[in-house]
């Protein structure tokens, strides 16, 4: 192949963000680099038996009302499909009985509304899959039916809008297929309304609401996409290629404000890997695989920014009680203090004082009542560990840009990619002095992102080494350290 030219570097500075993630994947497996970053610690985490819920569930979904106690409707007990809820005191630590639904409720959805009373739409009842919705009022200790839905539906997904409602998206009734048919339940008028269709039918999807105001629905497809709901146009689009075809997946929104999927079923199997969407790119990069595959499992922020994974559930493979922490400034999972009690299809909700309650579950075959806090470590995410050199081929960065990414606005670390994937091509094709040159522009930009406290001293000692490793390593003098 010919050098590339000066305008061949340009027009890759400027590669869009898909050619950029496509081209991450095609040099080396970054996925994998990642998890050498950071070194799996232990932590001052523990577990602490809580009281158990008045009735076993499964599949429970729970919701945080405004005076922080804790909502559990629905879900299957020993009997079946139930149509009991129950309420945590946050104050006396204890459980009590909530509204009595009047369906019985499983793959359904649950949200809190701006007055403090929770949406309820949807699931399977035992007799079949139903399209009614309803209110649970638990200051007033009733629940209120609402008009239909226009689609009976269970395994869907839902979120509430900063402004225009809530939106309820996919699922299937199990006898006329998987829908891509959106609906927005309006809380003024108590009313349903079409809200679009998605490119794809989806089911066991998860669905985040964005800082932009956008819904992102993820997965639940054969083709492992995911796209955007937007308020102002009624409209779904930008329809993103996600690294793995996910169902029964959690996700979170992070304190960067960028979502992370993680888990899920893929061809019949439970997953490892994990995903981060870049709203401002609108691509999908690796993040890293988790130590143990999970499906049906809880994912939740804890106060000091990482994200914790707990449980596991697996027709056939049982109940977990690991549990690991997901750092963004590492892009790594590390183990931390395994629960008590082994579940799966649980429930988790946050506790006033930032600690997490799981609720429920599965143990094996057994659908149990326990629950139990989560008290998180003191110590704090760890840094973004310098690399060991030597380190001799430009991709050998692409890590360390990763882990800094965060601190970068919008996707501005773009550039900085770019850059080394050029390098990447010129080393392989033996340029090994052009391969010098594009490093020390690469250098530049370092250097400048710094110097504009885009990147914080440490990160940017990381990208430094890693740099001079591969320079120093491809026979080259690398520039002075950055000051």
């Amino acid at each position: 192949m010919e050098a590339l030219t000066a305008s061949a570097i340009r027009r890759a500075d400027r590669t869009s963000a898909a050619i950029v993630a496509a081209m991450l994947l095609s040099v080396g497996g970054i996925g994998g680099s990642l998890v050498l970053i950071g070194q799996a610690s232990a932590d001052d985490a523990s577990w602490s038996p809580y009281p158990s819920m008045m009735l076993p569930r499964a599949w429970p979904e729970t919701v945080v009302l405004p005076d922080g106690d804790i909502l559990v409707v629905g879900g299957v007990s020993i009997s079946g499909p139930t149509a009991s809820t129950e309420v945590f005191d946050v104050d006396e630590e204890s459980w009590k009985p909530g509204p009595a639904m009047a369906e019985k409720r499983v793959g359904h959805t649950v949200t809190l509304l701006d007055d403090g009373t929770v949406l309820v739409a949807g699931g399977e009842t035992g007799s079949g899959v139903t399209d009614s919705a309803e209110i649970i009022d638990v200051d007033h200790g009733a629940c209120y039916s609402l008009p239909d839905m226009s689609f009976s539906r269970s395994g869907h997904a839902a979120v509430r809008l900063q402004e225009s409602g809530v939106l309820v998206t996919g699922g299937t009734d199990w006898s006329s297929g998987v829908w891509s048919q959106a609906e927005m339940y309006d809380p003024d008028s108590h009313s349903w309304s079409p809200a679009g269709t998605m490119a794809h039918a989806r089911v066991f999807l998860s669905m985040q609401l964005l800082e932009s105001g956008k819904a992102i629905a993820i997965g639940g497809d054969d083709e492992g996409t995911s796209e955007l709901y937007d308020p102002a146009t009624g409209e779904w689009h930008g329809e993103a290629s996600m690294l793995a075809s996910r169902r029964h997946s959690a996700s979170v929104v992070t304190s960067s404000g960028s979502v992370l999927v993680a888990g899920g079923v893929g061809s019949g199997e439970a997953l490892a890997s994990s995903e981060m969407y870049d709203s401002n790119a609108g691509i999908w990069l690796p993040a890293g695989d988790m130590n143990a595959p999970r499906a049906h499992f809880t994912m939740s922020l804890i106060p000091d920014g990482r994200v914790l994974a707990a449980g596991s559930w697996m027709n056939g493979e049982g109940s977990l009680k690991a549990a690991e922490l997901f750092c963004q400034c590492t892009m790594t999972w590390n183990p931390t203090t395994a629960m008590i009690e082994a579940r799966g299809a649980h429930g988790a909700a946050e506790l006033p004082n930032g600690h997490l309650l799981m609720i429920g579950g599965r143990d094996g075959d057994v659908i149990i009542a326990s629950t139990e806090e989560y008290t998180p470590p003191t110590t704090g995410p760890e840094p973004p560990p310098l690399p060991p050199p030597p380190y001799c081929q430009p991709k050998d960065i692409l890590p360390f840009i990763l882990a800094v990414a965060p601190q970068m606005p919008g996707s501005s670390y773009n550039g900085l990619v770019a850059k080394v994937l050029v390098a990447q091509v010129y080393y392989e094709e033996g340029l090994i002095e052009d391969c010098l040159h594009i490093l020390d522009a690469f250098y530049n930009e370092i250097r400048a992102f710094l110097l504009n406290g885009h990147v914080d001293e440490e990160g940017s000692s990381s990208l430094y080494l890693a740099y001079a490793s591969v320079v120093e390593c491809l026979g080259g003098a690398p520039l002075p350290e950055i000051p």
